[in-house]
């Protein structure tokens, strides 16, 4: 398969090999495995590099973590050295070595990924480089696979939590990345919320930086005729609505109800007495969707709470407020 030029078939010839080498390494056979993927990943051709990143995700798929510790220290090295690749024009080999970087570090369990957090720094410097190049398909493909970490050991990531927080929130305000790519970011963010509650509470600028993000979200709402009769609420035009909204029940939950709404509040408030509905009918809906993720807060005060909001269903200008 060296020779394929194809990029798609030379995936598949690589899955069809991990497959394989999880019925016979496990049994002793296939000796040959590991001096191939030496040879792919010191070719000169990106091709083969890649290819050898490639069969380093799916052995970490399909064998058991403890028949690749004996090889750790070297598949580390080829991971290094894929994350570092020097061919600038090589973006596929170093998303190919963060994709294996984390399944591998999904593959292995708390005690041996403390020698791994090293890589931590060169996964965000493949993920800065597609940043920089604005390659929209190449950071939502980074940006993917780190979701899968987050999800599965989130605590990875605390030495390096305020860096991780600090690329990914700048990802977000991008005006130059596309809404997608942006959403992805985001939605990373809240899942390292969701999945390392602990460590993210402690973050102070987390929650003072994430929650006014995403109700900035909120603020990018289209007006349709189809919305005010509520036959569009699934529409595409409100993603970013949608998002920021979602992003804000979420974060209640995963932040708790009180840490949630001493950020919170103040720019609800704020938003409540602008002079433009649009502020106004985001504010209503970011403390709907507080209601799960603060509802013991919002309970003890909900005298305060419908006095607030009070004003808006009997007598705002806009229908959408009202409403």
């Amino acid at each position: 398969f060296t020779n394929e030029q194809n990029r798609a078939v030379r995936h598949k010839v690589i899955h069809a090999m991990g497959a394989l080498a999880g019925l016979t390494v496990p049994q002793g056979d296939w000796p040959e495995l590991l001096p191939v993927l030496m040879q792919l990943a010191q070719s000169d051709q990106s091709s083969h590099r890649e290819s050898a990143l490639d069969l380093i995700s799916m052995l970490a798929e399909f064998l058991d973590a403890e028949l690749l510790k004996p090889n750790i220290a070297l598949l580390k090295q080829l991971l290094v050295n894929g994350l570092k690749d020097p061919d600038p024009k090589s973006n596929n080999v170093r998303m190919a070595a963060l994709k294996a970087t984390i399944s591998l570090l999904i593959s292995l369990d708390n005690d041996d990924l403390k020698d791994m957090q090293d890589l931590i720094p060169l996964m965000f410097e493949t993920l800065g480089k597609a940043y920089s190049a604005q390659d929209d398909d190449i950071i939502r493909d980074g940006i993917n696979v780190m979701i899968s970490l987050a999800k599965a050991h989130p605590t990875f990531l605390r030495k390096y939590l305020p860096q991780v927080t600090s690329v990914m929130v700048e990802m977000v305000k991008c005006e130059h990345l596309e809404s997608d790519t942006r959403r992805y970011a985001m939605e990373f963010l809240i899942t390292l919320a969701e999945a390392g509650k602990g460590m993210v509470r402690k973050l102070q600028e987390f929650a003072t930086t994430l929650i006014p993000l995403a109700m900035e979200m909120t603020l990018k709402f289209e007006n349709t005729p189809e919305w005010e009769s509520g036959k569009d609420e699934e529409d595409d035009e409100q993603e970013d609505f949608n998002v920021g909204l979602s992003a804000l029940n979420r974060l209640g939950i995963a932040l708790g109800g009180n840490a949630f709404s001493k950020v919170a509040m103040g720019p609800i408030t704020k938003y409540l007495q602008h002079p433009d509905w649009i502020y106004r009918h985001a504010g209503l809906c970011c403390l709907e969707s507080m209601c799960d993720g603060c509802e013991s807060f919002m309970s003890e005060r909900l005298s305060d709470f419908v006095k607030l909001v009070l004003p808006y269903a009997t007598s705002d200008p806009h229908v959408l407020c009202v409403d």
